[in-house]
């Protein structure tokens, strides 16, 4: 098992469930493992801006100790078979908001994969990101306030290991400001409220 989330989930995904993440995602297995190199990290800046803040940090540690025990990744052929299970739009709304469709859009541009494709990827990508986020919680004890940090870390190593370093910060930087916290305002007091 690797280091990183992104290793974590990677090594989960031998060549039948990539193979399926293609299909569901409507793309192949190259163009599936480049999104999810990109959807991961992404999903992590953002998590990670929302657990900057009491509020925040204490909404997903809740939503990681209530439904997120890692058990998903035990079994990622099956959630595969039935993606929306895992409620990915879901969690995709509490994490990116109103600023999923233009999100989507750059990291298409980014990848060169159709934005429709990579939506798919990162409802797929955001319940196992979840689920790895939860195992290491339990596994690490990684408590509210030392959140955001282990994310950003987590961030920065998926990043690096997928050769895309710095390209979450310029993604959820929506207005070029170089306040990413503030286009993601709002979202930290409903983050994963049910």
């Amino acid at each position: 098992m690797g280091n990183s989330i992104l290793e974590m989930i990677m090594g989960r995904l031998g060549g039948d469930a990539l193979r399926k993440l293609g299909q569901q995602a409507g793309t192949d297995e190259a163009e599936a493992q480049q999104g999810l190199s990109a959807a991961v990290p992404l999903l992590l800046g953002a998590m990670e801006r929302n657990a900057g803040d009491t509020d925040g940090a204490a909404s997903l540690t809740g939503a990681l100790e209530r439904d997120h025990d890692g058990s998903i990744l035990d079994n990622v052929g099956g959630f595969l078979d039935a993606p929306e299970q895992g409620n990915g739009a879901g969690i995709l709304q509490h994490v990116l908001g109103d600023k999923r469709t233009g999100v989507e859009e750059k990291l298409a541009e980014k990848t060169g994969l159709a934005s429709g494709s990579l939506g798919k990827l990162l409802e797929m990508a955001a319940p196992l990101v979840m689920g790895a986020l939860g195992r290491r919680q339990r596994e690490g004890g990684i408590g509210m306030e030392q959140l955001s940090q282990f994310l950003g870390g987590q961030r920065e190593e998926s990043e690096s290991s997928a050769g895309l370093l710095g390209m979450v910060s310029g993604l959820l930087d929506a207005d070029k400001d170089g306040d990413v916290l503030d286009d993601i305002a709002g979202l930290t007091g409903k983050l994963f409220g049910k």
